[in-house]
């Protein structure tokens, strides 16, 4: 342990994040995958957050894990406050057990306690070394967490043809229909802790960050009357963000089976090969009347029919577990990847805040 030191990474470090990301994999059930970030661990970063600090876990030259935590302005109490978020959290196996995350405490959390109260964290159900940090406070300089909520990620396969048993009719949207996308997105997030600041005049010029998003990837639901209820957007976020296969073990040859000979059938891609990536599609910028349910189904259902022969596996939707919304996913052939939420908090007297359907945008994870 006294070979390693903590020192800052910046984009001269991108190959080095990356290999170790590579290192971070998940298996289940006999799919080996790990979250990439090609060609730039930054991308997301620099989209999403307004400033960031970047550690590195190092021994001599050689880096062995890095963590992040990002500061942006989001709703909280339906007011306008920076937060922070704690992400990237990845150590190579040759180098854990070296307590990177409480040796890096100092530097993480010290400009936090003066900029930013409250925060969050994201990590995997199941991850044990992570959930068994959830609310301790080894050192003063770490603040004190719980968890708020589960994330729960609709994972969709795309596979027979869906229909709209809706009333609701779903259209592209245009530059025209940003008034009318605001209003609902502003809607949706003034009910949601750690919700998005959604202004008119600032929704292109965000638009332009994110990376392959454009307006007529926007959908929008109507109702009988033409009045526009719903939106959502759908992203492919493979320039920044891809999930891709280590192996595939004996374990999983019969899911695999069963879905090449489903995907001759149906005319679904097929699993790519070692090393590559499902192509996935996000859905992200959704905001409905009332929380409607129906209206999501919709808005999800012409997302699916529209993209399923355009060579996509999955379509990923998710939502805070305790969201009566995630009901708009019934009827798709579906997994659910489920995670923690966990409230981080450098003051006692906030510790307790209420936490209403937090929110947490999966594109950026």
């Amino acid at each position: 342990m006294n070979n390693y030191c903590i020192k800052p990474v910046n984009d001269t470090h991108n190959e080095a994040m990356l290999n170790v990301l590579a290192s971070a994999n998940i298996s289940a059930k006999g799919l080996n995958i790990y979250f990439d970030k090609k060609p730039d661990i930054f991308a997301i970063s620099n989209m999403k957050y307004a400033y960031c600090m970047n550690l590195g876990l190092f021994n001599s030259e050689s880096l062995g894990g890095f963590g992040s935590i990002g500061y942006y302005d989001a709703l909280v109490e339906n007011k306008p406050e920076t937060i922070f978020h704690f992400f990237n959290f990845y150590v190579a196996p040759e180098a854990r057990g070296n307590k990177f995350m409480h040796r890096a405490a100092d530097q993480f959390f010290s400009a936090t306690y003066n900029d930013a109260s409250l925060g969050f964290a994201v990590t995997l159900k199941g991850n044990v070394p992570l959930e068994n940090q959830i609310g301790k406070q080894p050192y003063a300089t770490i603040p004190h967490s719980r968890t708020i909520d589960s994330l729960v990620v609709k994972t969709i396969v795309f596979s027979f043809p869906q229909k709209n048993n809706t009333p609701y009719k779903v259209q592209r949207a245009t530059i025209e229909n940003i008034p009318e996308i605001v209003n609902l997105l502003r809607e949706e997030h003034s009910k949601r802790f750690f919700g998005n600041i959604i202004r008119e005049e600032n929704f292109l010029p965000l638009l332009k960050k994110k990376k392959g998003l454009r307006i007529d990837d926007y959908y929008l639901a109507t109702d009988r009357n033409g009045k526009i209820v719903g939106v959502c957007a759908a992203w492919d976020c493979s320039p920044f963000r891809q999930t891709r296969v280590l192996h595939y073990s004996k374990e999983f040859w019969p899911h695999l089976l069963g879905y090449q000979l489903s995907s001759r059938i149906l005319g679904m891609p097929p699993f790519p090969v070692k090393g590559g990536c499902f192509r996935e599609l996000t859905i992200t910028d959704y905001g409905v009347k009332d929380r409607d349910p129906a209206i999501m189904h919709a808005l999800l259902t012409e997302v699916y029919n529209s993209n399923r022969k355009k060579g996509y596996h999955f379509m990923n939707w998710g939502s805070c577990g305790s969201d009566p919304l995630l009901a708009a996913a019934k009827g798709f052939w579906h997994k659910n990847i489920v995670s923690n939420i966990v409230l981080a908090c450098t003051r006692s007297d906030r510790f307790n805040i209420k936490t209403p359907l937090p929110y947490v945008d999966i594109a950026f994870l």
